[in-house]
């Protein structure tokens, strides 16, 4: 029995189907400086500086406390996670594609979302989710399949021209010093959605299949 287990083992090995430590390291890769290449999934680590230029990454990309990603013209296939970063940048072009969803809580800094100069697009497949982050948020010339969700921040928002397949949710901000809530030119299939936000959101041509609370008029 010893035997053909042993032997069953070895077949496993010869036909590729084990894997060794050294490959599975190699699926993770920590980012502090800039990477250029194909990548399977990549952590940003607490406080490193990341630029992701013209990469392409498998999977997810991972942004720890304190951290900054900038990421150029990359392709991800996966998600996008922030929890506590400092700064995120996503940058592209109609050659940029983020496959699946944007998920940051807690930046601190700055987060800006769109192409350079907020003049070209890089869709989004599913959902960008900013929620609870006291960065400032600028949203730009963003598709998504499904949603846009700005929650519980404190920072300047600028939300523009932008096209939410489902909804766009402007929710529970109390923004310092009163600074702006700005939203113009978004377009929502189904809702266009602001309740307690403070300041009141202000902009103009706006378009949803329905407006409604503090966006109604926008």
């Amino acid at each position: 029995m010893r035997k053909l287990l042993a032997s069953a083992a070895a077949a496993v090995a010869v036909l590729g189907f084990a894997q060794s430590p050294a490959e599975a390291a190699t699926k993770t890769t920590q980012c502090d400086g800039t990477l250029t290449g194909t990548y399977q999934r990549v952590v940003v680590p607490e406080g490193a500086t990341c630029t992701l230029d013209g990469a392409t990454v498998r999977g997810n990309v991972v942004v720890k406390s304190g951290a900054t990603l900038v990421s150029l013209f990359t392709d991800v296939r996966g998600n996008i996670r922030g929890t506590d970063a400092k700064t995120v940048r996503i940058i592209g072009d109609i050659d940029t594609r983020l496959a699946r969803n944007i998920f940051l809580t807690g930046t601190t800094d700055r987060i800006v979302i769109g192409a350079e100069g907020c003049q070209l697009d890089p869709p989004v497949a599913h959902n960008v989710m900013l929620r609870d982050n006291s960065a400032t948020i600028a949203v730009c010339e963003v598709t998504t399949k499904n949603n846009i969700v700005v929650a519980g921040n404190t920072g300047q928002i600028g939300l523009f021209r932008n096209d939410a397949g489902t909804n766009l949710r402007v929710v529970g901000n109390d923004v310092v010093d009163d600074r702006p809530i700005r939203l113009r030119n978004n377009t929502a299939d189904v809702n266009l959605a602001c309740r307690e936000n403070s300041p009141a959101p202000q902009g103009n041509g706006n378009e949803a299949a329905h407006k409604t609370g503090q966006c109604a008029g926008l």
